[in-house]
């Protein structure tokens, strides 16, 4: 049984998983309406959090601002949630054989960058829309990138950087299955490495091997 979590959005996120694998949960308080097995993982993600009564439902930043996730971009969420996704990611890619990174991203904005957004909804622009962001209270991200292996971080990375405009940034990744098998590994990798490059001067970029 899952262990009951006070975000809603994530609790029916949990209930509909187990429910697509037989595992009912006794505590499902609202009728769940599945979404269409050809949805997209984005759209997936978005159904499963609407169905949330207004009330009950945490907002994310970019709801707080009124808008979703951009064209091509990708969601904003909280750490709870975010930590769910990279679990779910995990399972699906054991069955589904792909690869899935975590990055842990520190920057500092340039002194005309844009006000009105946060860092992590700004690089959420640049993200695809199966991706996900979410912000720490020590000030870094954590990004999701699915289906992303190793090699491609550097350039995701410099890319990112670039069009974000930051004076100084530093970065550390890991990935699914090729450096770590659970997300708390990942996490922890990722973290490690983000310090590292900060230590090391920053605008760098260091992948667990």
């Amino acid at each position: 049984m899952p262990q009951y979590l006070c975000c809603h959005a994530l609790h029916i996120l949990c209930n509909r998983f187990h429910a697509g694998i037989g595992i009912g949960h006794p505590c499902t308080a609202i009728k769940i309406e599945f979404p269409e097995p050809a949805m997209f993982p984005a759209q997936w993600r978005s159904a499963c959090c609407r169905d949330a009564p207004q009330h009950m439902r945490r907002p994310s930043m970019s709801e707080l601002h009124g808008f979703g996730p951009l064209a091509g971009g990708g969601w904003v969420v909280d750490e709870a949630l975010f930590r769910f996704l990279v679990d779910f990611e995990i399972q699906k890619a054991q069955r589904l054989r792909y690869s899935v990174s975590l990055v842990c991203f520190a920057a500092e904005p340039a002194s005309a960058g844009n006000g009105e957004l946060s860092l992590a909804e700004r690089v959420t622009r640049y993200i695809r829309g199966t991706d996900a962001v979410t912000a720490s209270a020590q000030g870094w991200l954590a990004l999701l990138l699915v289906d992303a292996e190793t090699t491609h971080l550097p350039l995701i990375l410099e890319r990112l950087a670039t069009r974000l405009e930051t004076d100084m940034w530093s970065a550390g990744g890991s990935c699914y299955p090729r450096t770590a098998a659970r997300t708390e590994d990942m996490l922890g990798q990722a973290l490690d490495l983000l310090s590292r490059a900060k230590e090391e001067g920053g605008n760098r970029l260091y992948v667990a091997s």
